[in-house]
C-alpha cells in the first residue's frame, strides 16, 4: 500500500528469511554453502569473484539474523518530471547507518 517502501520492507522481510535458512541448512554441512552458491549463480549475474562469493557465504554463515534491523529510510513520493521518485527525507539516517548499518 505505501509503494516503494513497502516493497522495500518485503525485500528485507525476504533477506532475513533466506538468511535464516541459509543458516539453519548450513550449519555443519558446508556442502550445502556450496548448493546456494551454485543455485545463486544460476539466476544472479554479478561481476564479484567467486572467491569473494564463498568468502561472503562463510561470514553469512556466522552472522546471526537477530543482530540485523530491517530498516527502511524515511521519505516520501512525487514526481521529478514524468517519473515517480522517492525523495529521503532529511534527518539523520544517514550517519546512523554509514558505518555498516550499525547505530
Amino acid at each position: 500500500p505505501r509503494g516503494d517502501f513497502s516493497r522495500t520492507e518485503n525485500q528485507g522481510i525476504f533477506m532475513q528469511a533466506v538468511h535464516t535458512k541459509f543458516r539453519v541448512e548450513t550449519a555443519g554441512n558446508l556442502h550445502r554453502v556450496f548448493d546456494y552458491i551454485k543455485a545463486a549463480r544460476r539466476h544472479v549475474q554479478t561481476d564479484v569473484p567467486l572467491s569473494e562469493i564463498v568468502q561472503l557465504a562463510m561470514l553469512a554463515r556466522d552472522i546471526d539474523p537477530g543482530n540485523i534491523k530491517n530498516l527502511t529510510i524515511p521519505g516520501s513520493t512525487g514526481s521529478a518530471g514524468r517519473a515517480s521518485v522517492v525523495f529521503p527525507a532529511p534527518g539523520d539516517i544517514y550517519t546512523r547507518v554509514k558505518d555498516d548499518g550499525i547505530h
